[in-house]
């Protein structure tokens, strides 16, 4: 298999973020490099130019966010 790079994965999770939300002012922001890249949910503001929505987590936990998010946004998982 082989390995995305960081623009893969920030296109790939973009694609699944906007599976789950319409908002279009959502977006993945990423930080570091190489192994270390941590992603987030984050919308854009004026001081700082960035907020985050979410924790920063690496490529297979945001993955594994989104997956529990379309599950619980199906209907195919109650609490």
């Amino acid at each position: 298999m082989q390995k995305l790079s960081q623009e893969e994965k920030v296109n790939a999770l973009t694609n699944f973020l906007r599976t789950i939300s319409k908002n279009e002012e959502l977006f993945i922001y990423s930080v570091n490099l190489g192994k270390n890249t941590k992603f987030c949910v984050a919308q854009k503001s004026e001081p700082s130019g960035v907020n985050p929505k979410s924790n920063f987590m690496t490529y297979e936990e945001m993955n594994c966010y989104f997956y529990g998010v379309l599950a619980v946004k199906e209907n195919r998982v109650n609490f």
